[in-house]
């Protein structure tokens, strides 16, 4: 019973992670580079961007450090109707 618990509230049941090398903003030539990383329970999706140090990258914007986690639930998804 309590490894069920443990599975439906534990964050990465599933997970990747990946260099990536992206657009600044829309409409800029500006890039960045950074680490994506996915993560995927069976309640929610998790997805973090976070750049690489300035000594180990080529972009041309220099960031200190870009951070960004957002998580998506999927309680929220609703069945559309056709």
């Amino acid at each position: 019973l309590w490894f069920f618990s443990v599975s439906l509230y534990h964050p990465c049941w599933h997970r990747a992670e990946t260099p990536i090398s992206s657009a600044y903003k829309s409409f800029s030539n500006a890039k960045i580079d950074a680490h994506i990383l996915v993560r995927v329970g069976l309640q929610y999706l998790n997805i973090s961007l976070s750049t690489i140090s300035p000594h180990e990258s080529s972009a041309v914007i220099d960031t200190d450090q870009l951070l960004y986690n957002e998580r998506f639930s999927f309680s929220e998804v609703v069945k559309g109707t056709t």
